[in-house]
């Protein structure tokens, strides 16, 4: 009997980091490409610049470069019906922040010795794109 599984190509994941102070994968199936970094991005992180599909990150950083701003109060204002422009917003003030304060984020990575007391308090392992803190208040802030 073979081991089918084995064989099953993974299915591609965003690569887009989450969050603003603890960053993370974002981990959701991958709807395409970013054109510049090459990146798989899913359909909540991919929008458009000069007529190229790019990441949320990219858009942030190449607005910055252009010394052009994203309007928080249009990005806010349309959260629920356009949810890739509050998006843009998000990560172009995450994008400035570390840039103007020469901070880095903290990473998934950053809590590796927290693993262990995580599994003895009602743990197990996880599989990708699952976190202890889902549903509550924990490490990672988006």
């Amino acid at each position: 009997m073979t081991d089918d599984s084995a064989k099953t190509p993974r299915k591609p994941r965003c690569m887009v980091k989450t969050g603003f102070f603890v960053q993370r994968i974002c981990g959701r199936p991958a709807a395409g490409k970013c054109s510049v970094s090459g990146q798989y991005i899913c359909k909540q992180h991919a929008v458009t610049l000069d007529g190229e599909v790019v990441s949320t990150e990219v858009y942030a950083q190449e607005m910055r470069k252009r010394n052009q701003t994203v309007d928080r109060a249009d990005a806010l204002s349309s959260r629920q019906e356009d949810m890739a422009r509050y998006n843009v917003w998000y990560y172009f003030m995450r994008e400035e922040f570390y840039a103007n304060y020469e901070l880095n984020p903290l990473e998934e990575s950053d809590f590796r010795a927290f693993d262990e007391k995580e599994a003895l308090f009602g743990g197990g392992e996880l599989g990708p794109g699952e976190y202890w803190d889902d549903e509550g208040i924990g490490f990672f802030d988006s």
